[in-house]
């Protein structure tokens, strides 16, 4: 699948659990889009249960977060706090890790 997706091209040549694993860390990255990561794991040798297992797990935390935020924003008199809270830990997560990555290049 070419340079710019090493995570998808792993996916599709690992075996075993690997790939389970794999999967399950694509699915956590935001920006590797899911039809790459759903397509990787058709094209691989993964059962069906482990796919199943691996997007479940993988999207938990990005739909825990989502519907934390969106039931904020909608009761945002009484949840103002957390919303301000929740959004500055995730901007604060993004920089650090934009820091990082980029500090290893």
């Amino acid at each position: 699948m070419g340079k710019k997706y090493n995570m998808l091209d792993r996916i599709v040549s690992a075996k075993g659990f690997e790939i389970t694993v794999l999967l399950f860390q694509a699915r956590l990255l935001p920006f590797i889009p899911s039809g790459f990561v759903t397509l990787a794991g058709a094209i691989s040798n993964i059962t069906m249960l482990h796919f199943l297992i691996a997007t479940a797990l993988g999207k938990l935390p990005s739909i825990a977060l989502e519907a934390l935020v969106s039931f904020d924003v909608i009761n945002i008199n009484t949840n103002w706090i957390r919303l301000t809270i929740t959004i500055f830990a995730v901007g604060s997560m993004f920089f650090l890790l934009r820091k990082i990555n980029t500090g290893t290049r």
